[in-house]
């Protein structure tokens, strides 16, 4: 084990490293691990332990203007399902079958940059982005001698986007913190309206092991696999290129009650699969941090966690936790630049609010199936 645990830990040092050669800003969250849909279709159905619902919302600035982001989803799996159709024996206290356990994972989330949900945070960008997803995933899980656990999965999302612009709301699009998805150049009249609406396709991937006081994980995606066309004028030969991720996470327990988690996200999208040419819309991006998370949810009714990231080295953004119960889940963050001289491409302050409802994971972690899930 002494080797494996070296090569996962050397493998997310390498991504800090990464940080230092990272370039130009990218409009996502901060809190990316709230918005996993949008990260890897593979993670559809890694829940918390219940039915999640999850709620992210994103104020995000610059000197230039400010830009409201929402993410809502929703994660279910095929376990869950049996469980409550009664075709699973959930009065079993027998420990898991050493053979391969297999279920399936479903999702749904929605993704909206502009103007806020309730229009109360009034842009001045003139698009508007909607984005609409379902996705579908088939996890696996092997348990061997030692009680160490090895986990599997690949994953399928089908996007529609809709963009709308009008220039009579204002003319400020600043690329450092628009949602992107759409291409948008000013008219010389100012006056300009106009829709667009495509569908695209994402894939995903990952693998886990969880031993006794350790876990790792890695997991890649690809998105816009159709290469739709995005340009909100209708010009035909503007399409938008793919998008990868590679995320990497390694926890090592601590003491009893808290274990250590170092996590990376690498982002990159607007590149070509066949071939070199740098697009327009390029952008290269890796989330780097250290969070400290309890071991038992189950000890108290209010607990608390925290943790900080940075955005290639040139962002800060700690975060704090608040665990109610086993149901709920409220995490917040507030990223600002380090240098607005020495880095002019990362100039924006984006403050995040997370809300996570684990519905009925009190039910579900008792039973032993639940051990066949490697939780996001």
């Amino acid at each position: 084990m002494f080797n494996k645990n070296c090569f996962w830990l050397l493998l997310n040092v390498f991504f800090l490293a990464l940080n230092k050669f990272t370039v130009a800003q990218d409009a996502r969250f901060s809190q990316i691990s709230s918005a996993p849909l949008m990260l890897n279709s593979a993670l559809t159905g890694r829940s918390t332990g219940g039915f999640d619902l999850g709620i992210l919302s994103s104020a995000q600035a610059t000197n230039k203007t400010q830009i409201a982001h929402q993410h809502i989803f929703l994660h279910a799996n095929s376990d869950q399902i049996k469980i409550l159709k009664g075709k699973i024996d959930t009065s079993s206290t027998a420990p898991l079958s050493k053979k391969l356990n297999a279920y399936w994972g479903f999702g749904a989330h929605y993704y909206r940059y502009g103007n806020d949900l309730t229009n109360y945070t009034q842009s001045t960008t003139p698009l508007i982005g909607n984005f609409y997803s379902l996705s579908i995933a088939k996890h696996f899980s092997k348990i061997n001698e030692n009680g160490e656990n090895h986990f599997f999965g690949i994953g399928l999302g089908l996007v529609a986007a809709n963009g709308k612009l009008k220039e009579g709301n204002g003319l400020i699009n600043d690329s450092e913190i628009s949602g992107g998805g759409f291409r948008y150049r000013q008219t010389a009249l100012n006056d300009a309206i106009s829709d667009r609406k495509y569908f695209d396709l994402n894939v995903g991937v990952y693998y886990g092991y969880r031993g006794k006081s350790i876990y790792f994980e890695t997991g890649a995606g690809i998105n816009h696999l159709l290469h739709p066309q995005i340009d909100i004028f209708d010009d035909s030969e503007t399409k938008l290129r793919s998008r990868g991720t590679i995320h990497t996470s390694f926890g090592v327990n601590i003491s009893k009650n808290f274990m250590l988690v170092q996590k990376n996200v690498y982002w990159r999208e607007g590149f070509y699969l066949r071939s070199s040419i740098i697009d327009s819309t390029f952008k290269n991006e890796i989330w780097s941090g250290f969070e400290i998370r309890q071991r038992n949810t189950r000890q108290k009714k209010l607990m608390f966690e925290g943790g900080f990231y940075t955005r290639s080295m040139k962002t800060l953004m700690p975060y704090g936790t608040i665990l109610i119960g086993q149901a709920i889940n409220i995490k917040l963050s507030y990223e600002w630049p380090l240098s607005k001289v020495n880095y002019v491409a990362y100039t924006a302050t984006r403050f995040e609010t997370a809300i996570l409802f684990s519905l009925g994971k009190a039910f579900f972690d008792k039973y032993p199936i639940s051990q066949n899930h490697l939780r996001w």
